[in-house]
């Protein structure tokens, strides 16, 4: 059992550098000063995202912004 944890902790440092990428669905119309499709439509504007990029700033994660209608981003939940 103590070999078990030694491993885990000297591991620990090399599983935590893991990028996990999180999606985030956004339907871009209706949400103006939120959140909106981007100019060059790739990255989306406003203050959610603001928020969301700064939360995940100091974190090894990414967020992958994917704009969908509302119905079809439950189902993907």
């Amino acid at each position: 059992m103590k070999i078990c944890t030694l491993l885990l902790l000297a591991l620990w440092p090399l599983l935590s550098r893991a990028n996990t990428v999180f999606s985030v669905c956004y339907e871009g119309s209706g949400m103006a000063p939120f959140i909106s499709a981007g100019s060059n439509g790739s990255q989306p504007e406003g203050f959610l995202v603001e928020m969301l990029n700064a939360a995940a700033a100091p974190l090894p994660i990414q967020l992958h912004y994917q704009h969908a209608p509302w119905l079809r981003c439950q189902k993907m939940v």
